[in-house]
């Protein structure tokens, strides 16, 4: 671990270029914002094109579609299970069935399965980048409000991103884990839990060891995809506070 001085020192290094380059980053998405309707219908139109040869583009006529309305009659309202059989093709390594060419699968996100079985997500090498650059996006607007988040250590939930692989090889998990494992060196040197601290598999064993790694820590800054993660991490601290102490105080 840095010392805090040295800390302060790497975050002024790296958040003031971030900072200057945040600004201009928000800046345009603000100005994007301003004509909703064109900005989307053109995303709806790019992703049309970039997959008419999918198995799924050719099954709903991608090719036949000039305009919103044919779209729209093309591809009505559907659920998991409309999709679940082009991304089982997928999961055998079929990625055209739902990937134009030029696209990359990364990985398969998977939900919790709270209220049926995990469903399987597929995570395109562009769903990456654009999910980061949200994150980027989301991080200028929260600086310039609350500047003194980037003053404390940073603390970011996540899960493991490699659970388990499908028949052809592809990586099962979280998107957040793929995240925090893409970091720099120097910037995951700002957070307080190791990026390998998402693959304990058992999710009590997991909070207890961010607990453990983050009370020592003057923490800023807490980032999570799912909210009840934190409700977790306080009712957790509650009931193994005096262990987590005596940890703390044993080393």
């Amino acid at each position: 671990m840095f010392s805090p001085v040295l800390r302060r020192l790497l975050r002024t290094l790296i958040f003031r270029p971030y900072r200057i380059w945040s600004h201009h980053q928000f800046g345009k998405f603000e100005r994007v914002t301003q004509n909703l309707r064109r900005v989307q219908q053109a995303v709806l139109f790019r992703r049309i094109a970039m997959n008419r040869e999918t198995s799924f583009g050719r099954d709903h006529n991608f090719a036949g579609i000039s305009k919103y309305e044919d779209f729209r009659a093309r591809v009505p309202v559907t659920t998991y299970e409309d999709y679940e059989p082009y991304i089982n093709h997928m999961k055998a390594g079929r990625t055209d069935a739902l990937l134009g060419a030029g696209q990359k699968l990364v990985m398969f996100a998977l939900t919790s399965g709270t209220q049926s079985v995990r469903k399987f997500i597929p995570v395109t090498e562009e769903y990456v980048q654009e999910f980061r650059r949200g994150w980027f996006i989301w991080g200028a607007k929260a600086c310039q409000d609350h500047y003194g988040m980037l003053h404390g250590s940073i603390v970011q939930l996540a899960s493991d991103w490699d659970e388990f692989r499908t028949e052809a090889g592809t990586p099962c998990g979280s998107v957040s884990g793929l995240i925090a494992k893409m970091q720099g060196t120097l910037v995951r040197r700002l957070y307080c839990i190791p990026s390998e601290v998402a693959r304990i598999k058992d999710a009590a064993a997991r909070h207890y060891t961010t607990m453990r790694l983050a009370i020592p820590r003057d923490v800023s800054f807490l980032s999570t995809a799912n909210p009840s993660t934190v409700v977790n991490l306080a009712r957790l601290g509650d009931t193994e506070k005096e262990r987590l102490v005596r940890d703390i105080a044993d080393g």
